[in-house]
């Protein structure tokens, strides 16, 4: 649970918080790599899941 969580807090939650807080961009064009960086970060956390199925399954 604890490890899923924390998986979950540094491969969606720390990704676009970075972005977030850049000083590259500016304006529009950091929401625009906000939401590209949101978007991969779940795309990679799916895959994640995926190969491994005893993280994204429930224990009994």
């Amino acid at each position: 649970m604890i490890l899923s969580l924390l998986l979950l807090l540094l491969g969606l939650v720390m990704p676009l918080l970075l972005t977030a807080l850049s000083t590259r961009v500016k304006g529009s064009a950091k929401v625009g790599w906000c939401i590209v960086v949101l978007c991969m970060s779940w795309i990679g956390y799916g895959i994640f899941i995926m190969l491994n199925p005893s993280i994204g399954a429930k224990q009994a």
